[in-house]
């Protein structure tokens, strides 16, 4: 799954099993940036989800992914 929007990133996330907080730990910011990024928050504000963080959540999913099929 390829992540560009705040509603793929709420998307993974919830896929995940992960709250805001968890999800906030693992991209290594603090959880109103999420929160903002799931909202779009603040649009054309750099308030879009982080190409890094997107990345991020892409592994995860891929890893979770593998993970049940193994």
């Amino acid at each position: 799954m390829k992540i560009t929007t705040s509603s793929d990133f709420r998307k993974a996330r919830h896929t995940l099993g992960l709250s805001v907080a968890q999800c906030a730990s693992l991209c290594n910011v603090n959880e109103r940036t999420i929160r903002r990024w799931e909202t779009g928050a603040g649009r054309g504000d750099g308030r879009e989800p982080h190409p890094s963080a997107c990345r991020l959540m892409e592994l995860a999913l891929e890893q979770a992914t593998n993970a049940d099929t193994a």
